[in-house]
């Protein structure tokens, strides 16, 4: 019997099912490749934005040391207490029209702590520069290039020996740029010249806040410095709340992610309804052989398991392709593998919960209701009793609706939730973005 080849028998049957509805194969695939791709990628981008930001962070100093003399500046780079000293010293500001422009010292380490990266070298001689890249746009100068810069209200020429730019590779024209220079430029100056500098500890990124203010104290005293010389870094008041942003951002993409999958899950539940209902007299016929509703069930859930091992390694490969292209900096393999575990967990769970309703209902045809079903339903007993009826667009699109109320339900509901989708994640991933964007590399005033 039936029963007793229930596996070869509804293996059969679910692959004769997606190549007979070809329309529901594709229609099935390309949504579970779309919102396993969407939500991946999302995934992935506000991950590889965060990890950004901690490469920058783990850069940055634990204590800034605010206008201090060049001699103070040997000695701390001499102190066995740091493992790193960075300098910075401003020499000059000036305004034209709509940018501004802030003439300054920074060491390499200093710039790397601002999350700046470097397309050249640093300058060395007393006439060369790094330029910021969106500067040098705007002065249409390229490295190796001769640029005449007003220094303390006076033109200058100097070579431009390399570019500035973010790490993240994201951030727009601030039109306040910055031009560096070299500290043979600092040596010939005639006014006497002050510097901050940030203080990196051994293991900086794993003390706590407490820990950084003792040291604090104890650098105060050794070098005899005043209170307001002192002060911690952004990176070191932002670790009290480390847990809270990643608890905040575990939500929001858990939310994010979940909520694409209802999305699709409804979408999969209307298709699979509507093919259901189109094949009353065929699940009425497997009963009528002898079929259980339990064979019927597993016969509706395997086709779309089938459609489920298509689209879930398609969406993946297509998602990472894309997560990588919006910000490769910040690709992180841990990241990736968790993202795409919670991502496959997620998309089998609600793929199988919203299969599982068309399944029971096809499993509860009998086969005097199969041999019954006329492929219309009308949902108004007095209207289809009418004898003349005014044919019109409008009352034949309003028949339509009424013969299965639940199948225009069920397609009207998945076409507003794509398009709430659409809006919500368009906002949340450029809210975010701008948010990243936003957070400060240092906190050093200069």
């Amino acid at each position: 019997m039936l029963q007793n080849n229930n596996n070869f028998i509804i293996k059969r049957l679910a692959k004769a099912t997606e190549k007979s509805e070809k329309r529901l194969n594709v229609t099935a695939t390309v949504m579970i490749v779309l919102s396993v791709a969407l939500s991946f990628a999302m995934c992935l981008f506000m991950l590889a934005q965060e990890r950004d930001y901690d490469l920058v962070k783990q850069n940055m100093p634990q204590i800034n040391v605010l206008q201090v003399s060049d001699d103070m500046i040997q000695k701390m780079s001499q102190d066995q207490a740091f493992s790193q000293v960075s300098v910075n010293s401003k020499i000059d500001n000036y305004t034209n029209k709509d940018y501004s422009v802030g003439i300054m010292y920074m060491d390499r380490s200093y710039l790397n702590g601002k999350g700046k990266d470097i397309e050249g070298r640093m300058p060395e001689a007393a006439d060369e520069v790094l330029l910021d890249s969106y500067y040098a746009q705007r002065l249409n100068v390229k490295t190796g290039d001769t640029v005449s810069l007003k220094v303390n209200g006076q033109e200058k020429e100097f070579t431009v020996t390399g570019l500035l730019s973010d790490v993240k590779k994201t951030s727009s024209d601030s039109r306040n740029y910055i031009v560096i220079v070299s500290k043979e430029f600092l040596n010939q100056s005639s006014k006497p010249v002050l510097y901050n500098a940030g203080l990196y500890l051994p293991n900086g990124s794993r003390l706590t806040k407490e820990e950084v203010q003792n040291e604090m104290i104890s650098i105060q005293q050794r070098y005899h410095l005043s209170g307001e010389n002192l002060n911690l870094n952004n990176s070191v008041s932002m670790k009290g709340n480390s847990f809270q942003s990643r608890f905040s951002q575990t939500g929001v993409l858990l939310g994010l992610t979940i909520f694409i999958f209802i999305a699709a899950a409804i979408v999969i539940y209307s298709l699979f309804y509507i093919s259901v209902s189109q094949k009353t007299r065929q699940y009425g016929q497997l009963r009528a052989i002898g079929t259980t509703k339990k064979q019927i069930k597993k016969l509706v859930r395997s086709v779309g398991v089938s459609f489920l091992k298509t689209g879930l390694p398609l969406g993946l490969v297509i998602g990472g392709i894309v997560g990588y292209a919006m910000d490769p900096n910040g690709w992180y393999w841990l990241h990736t593998w968790i993202a795409a575990l919670v991502v496959i967990c997620l998309s089998t769970i609600c793929i199988l919960i919203a299969v599982s309703a068309p399944a029971s209902k096809a499993s509860e045809i009998t086969p005097i209701e199969a041999v019954r079903y006329s492929g219309y339903e009308s949902a108004n007993l007095k209207v289809s009793q009418k004898t003349h009826r005014r044919i019109t667009p409008v009352s034949l699109a309003k028949m339509n609706f009424i013969r299965d109320r639940k199948k225009v339900a069920s397609t009207l509901l998945s076409l507003a939730i794509g398009g709430i989708l659409f809006v919500v994640v368009s906002g949340i991933s450029a809210s975010y973005e701008c948010y990243i964007l936003g957070k400060p590399t240092s906190s050093v005033r200069v």
